[in-house]
């Protein structure tokens, strides 16, 4: 099998695209309802972002948020103890949350799909310990 060549000019521009620079990962598990796929933090041209991967996939509920939580197996809600990233847009696929500017990621040991209205743990991925970007 014969493959045509890629232009010179199309490879460089695949290769000046902005890459993203991962620092924390962690794989979903279901809590209260099933949950799976991935969830990392990463650095684009100096912004940091939570994504979650392709295999994401969850329950649909009532008012999903999204959340960075300080224990790595959450119990608890109370002030101080998370940080909304807002509103779950998809209970499945790949999506993106911006992270607030200087928000100290060492703090929070996961993230979380969470039931506010009835304070339920869907899911909760550890993060690991990498140095944030």
């Amino acid at each position: 099998m014969r493959f045509a060549p890629v232009p010179f000019a199309l490879a460089a521009l695949f290769l000046a695209l902005p890459g993203a620079a991962e620092a924390q990962r962690g794989s979903f598990r279901g809590d209260a309802h099933p949950t799976r796929g991935s969830a990392r933090i990463v650095a684009v041209d100096g912004q940091r972002f939570l994504e979650l991967d392709a295999s994401f996939r969850t329950d649909g509920g009532p008012d999903l948020k999204v959340v960075l939580h300080r224990q790595a197996n959450p119990r608890s809600y109370g002030r101080g103890q998370y940080r909304s990233l807002g509103r779950l847009r998809r209970v499945a696929g790949s999506q993106r949350y911006r992270l607030p500017a200087g928000l100290d990621l060492s703090r929070f040991r996961s993230v979380v799909i969470w039931c506010e209205e009835f304070d339920v743990t869907f899911g909760h991925a550890v993060l690991n310990r990498a140095s944030p970007p």
